[in-house]
Order: C-alpha cells, then sequence, then structure tokens
C-alpha cells in the first residue's frame, strides 16, 4: 500500500504503528485495509468509504487555502474605488455641514428681515399717526388762516373807511399856517421891473420846471409884472429875496394868459406844482409882496369857483400881490394870484372875490413836454 506524502516516501506498515485510540486521521494519513474506523473519529470532508484494500488518497489540505492571488491593475481599481468612495463621503459631509451652516445663516437672515419689517412697520404706523396729527394741524391752521384773512380784510376795510372820513375831516379843517407859511415864504421873491421913470413891483415863486442854460432857477410871475421889461432894452429886471437880490431876465411870456418865466443866477429852493386840480371848497393859502412893501404877507381862504383856466378863492390879496403863489394845504401851487375884483364908490359891493391862473396855462404857449403833464 502507498500513500500520497510530500516526500513521497514509503509510509509504514499498519502493523508496525498502531493508530491510537484517540487519534483523528490527520490529511493524508490513510487507513489501514478492513480496519474499522477508530472510535470517536468523525469522517473529514474528502474520506473515502472503506472498501477492502483500496487504498484511500486524502488531500494535503483540508479546510480554506490561501486566496487566488490578484492582478496588479485588480488591486489599483480596489484603492481608487476606496480613495474616490472616501472623497465621496467627506464630499457628502462637507456639503452637508455646508448646507446646514447656510440654513443656519438663512434661518438667521430671516429673522433679522422679519425683526426689520417689524421694526419699519412699527415706524410706518408711527409715520402715519405724526402723518395724521400733522394733516390735522394743518387743517387747523388753515381754519385759522382763513379766519385771519377774512379779519385782516374786515380791518384793512374799516380802516380804509377810517381813512377816508379822516381825510375828509382833514381837508375841512386849517392846516397849520405857521408851518405852512414858514415853509411856502423862502421861495417867493420881490420883483422890481424899471422902465424908463416908471417902476413897477410884483411877486413871483421858484417852481419845480426845466432851468435855461446859465440860470440856477426858473420863476414864474404874472406878465403885467414885467410888462416893461420884457424887452431887454427898456427895462431893468431885478429880484430880492430876504436880503438877498440879483438880475433876472424875461425867458418867455404869453401876455394873452397873463404869464411869463424868469431866469436868474440867485439859487432859490423851488416850490412842487400840486397832483391835482384845483377843488372848490378846497383850502388855499396866497403869499405875496402886497403894495410892494409888504414882503411875503400872507392870507388864506378857499376856492370858491374852479374855471378851465383860473379859480376864484377868497384868500385876500392887494396890489403887490400879482404873480404870487396860491397853494394849498401841503405847500403844492395851485395857481398864480392875477387879478381880484374891488369896490368902488359907486360900483356894486365885491368881496374876496378874487382870480389865480391854474398852472395849465404855462402850457398853451410857454412850455411843452412831459412837464405838462404834472401842471393842472
Amino acid at each position: 500500500m502507498t500513500s500520497a506524502a510530500d516526500s513521497g516516501d514509503p509510509a509504514p506498515a499498519a502493523t508496525d504503528h498502531p493508530t491510537p485510540a484517540d487519534h483523528t486521521p490527520s490529511t493524508g494519513d490513510a487507513l489501514p485495509t478492513g480496519e474499522a474506523t477508530p472510535a470517536g473519529h468523525t469522517p473529514s470532508v474528502g474520506d473515502a468509504p472503506p472498501s477492502g484494500d483500496a487504498t484511500i488518497v486524502l488531500p494535503a489540505h483540508v479546510g480554506p487555502g490561501p486566496e487566488p492571488s490578484l492582478p496588479a491593475h485588480r488591486h489599483g481599481r480596489r484603492w481608487l474605488r476606496a480613495v474616490l468612495a472616501a472623497l465621496i463621503v467627506l464630499a457628502f459631509g462637507a456639503a452637508g455641514t455646508g448646507l446646514a451652516w447656510q440654513q443656519s445663516q438663512l434661518a438667521h437672515l430671516r429673522s433679522d428681515v422679519a425683526a426689520l419689517r417689524a421694526a419699519q412697520a412699527e415706524q410706518v404706523t408711527a409715520l402715519q399717526s405724526s402723518l395724521s396729527a400733522q394733516r390735522q394741524q394743518i387743517s387747523a391752521l388753515s381754519g385759522q388762516l382763513v379766519a385771519a384773512r377774512s379779519a385782516l380784510q374786515n380791518t384793512q376795510n374799516q380802516l380804509k373807511s377810517d381813512e377816508e372820513r379822516l381825510n375828509i375831516a382833514t381837508a375841512q379843517l386849517p392846516p397849520d399856517l405857521t408851518e405852512l407859511a414858514a415853509r411856502v415864504t423862502p421861495s417867493v421873491v420881490l420883483v422890481s421891473c424899471v422902465s424908463g421913470t416908471t417902476t413897477t413891483s410884483g411877486t413871483a415863486f421858484a417852481l419845480a420846471l426845466p432851468q435855461a442854460s446859465g440860470s440856477q432857477t426858473t420863476l414864474v410871475t404874472a406878465e403885467h409884472v414885467v410888462d416893461g421889461c420884457t424887452d431887454p432894452n427898456s427895462g431893468v429886471l431885478s429880484i430880492t429875496a430876504g436880503n438877498r437880490s440879483a438880475s433876472a431876465a424875461v425867458r418867455a411870456y404869453d401876455a394873452e394868459n397873463d404869464v411869463a418865466l424868469l431866469d436868474t443866477s440867485l439859487r432859490i429852493p423851488p416850490l412842487q406844482p400840486a397832483s391835482n386840480g384845483p377843488v372848490v371848497g378846497e383850502f388855499v393859502m396866497a403869499v405875496g409882496n402886497a403894495l410892494g412893501i409888504v414882503v411875503n404877507n400872507v392870507t388864506s381862504g378857499i376856492i370858491s369857483q374852479v374855471y378851465p383856466t383860473y379859480f376864484l378863492d377868497t384868500a385876500p390879496i392887494s396890489n403887490g400881490n400879482s404873480g404870487g403863489p396860491v397853494v394849498d394845504r401841503s405847500g403844492n401851487v395851485l395857481g398864480i394870484v392875477d387879478w381880484g375884483y374891488a369896490s368902488g364908490t359907486e360900483a356894486p359891493l365885491v368881496e374876496n372875490l378874487n382870480a389865480s391862473l391854474r398852472l395849465s396855462v404855462l402850457c398853451q404857449k410857454l412850455l411843452t413836454g412831459a412837464v405838462c403833464r404834472s401842471l393842472h
């Protein structure tokens, strides 16, 4: 009998080495022919049943053997798969961590937005409340403004009415004659015309009119006062203002309307024309040199009648007053003293019926242009 030992040597005979009762055959041990299986022995996988003198050959090794070796490229694929798996796991882990952080941030942002919206809502509510209160205040103020405007309009209307009544009352009262005379008399001068053996005297006054070249003052007077001196070769014309005297010259004259303009080198403050024409009942003051010796004689009265080129007034005049100014209560010139009626022994009684030329007669022959718009 032969065995399949690794060494290839012949196995000893069964009679030479009896098998112990408790011995379990190892892989490769051969059982003796015709011998019973030892007690307690469990046949292993691959054990052949005894059959006479047949030789039983057992595998050299029973059980798991060494794994078959794999090619190198298969080991690389497994390593690559493991790395990829690890990377995927890490990527998913990182993605999960980032997603969780983003969700947390998003939750914070949503919370902040909600808080901002709530704050804005509160601000809007407060602003709406404030706006509503302001609108109510504006409405109340608008009502007060309307009422104030109405009251102001009523006050203005009342003031205008009171002013009109005051003007009427003032016009009916005499002005301050002392102040008025002091304002007018510095503009009034004594005029003397010496022609041959005849000397005539009268009155002239400075008026705000354009001046001739070389002249300091323009004077207005009645033509009959300077009639003998209209020709400079036939008479000598002079003026006296207070303690000052100077020569004068006739610039132009209108014998028909009895007015004349004089020029002088003496500086005299001018009077202003009245802004309105004469009105019946209006106060007037006349200033002149009565009889040529009573310098700056002052009288007053009212306008009794008005005509296109002259008006009648009750301010007493005398010889020498001709050419003097007739002024209103403000001291502005309304007219030029010209003539007056006087009672004779056999004539009808006449009192205070005096005539003064209106300033507008200067524009019939002596003056033209814009200056005439201010003369009435």
